[in-house]
């Protein structure tokens, strides 16, 4: 079984000039192996994510703004929703 990721992911640009962070709280894939095996098989649990945002994103260091990348899936941790 291999350890799930650190929830995000920080990426810092070179420099920092504008007070701003970009947040990309649904770009996640990862469900830790205890969690995923409580879930529902037939669910699409890719419909919950951006998946290829983080990605489309990475021009933000151009932009010099440190980037928040979520890495685990909605369907585990959905960081814009308060604690049920």
């Amino acid at each position: 079984m291999t350890a799930a990721p650190a929830p995000y992911r920080l990426i810092w640009p070179r420099s920092w000039s504008v007070p701003c962070v970009l947040s990309i709280p649904h770009s996640g894939q990862a469900i830790p192996a205890d969690a995923n095996a409580g879930m529902n098989p037939d669910a699409d649990l890719g419909s919950l994510e951006d998946p290829h945002l983080d990605r489309l994103m990475a021009g933000a260091q151009a932009l010099e703004l440190p980037v928040l990348v979520s890495q685990w899936g909605r369907a585990y941790c959905d960081v814009n929703r308060a604690a049920a």
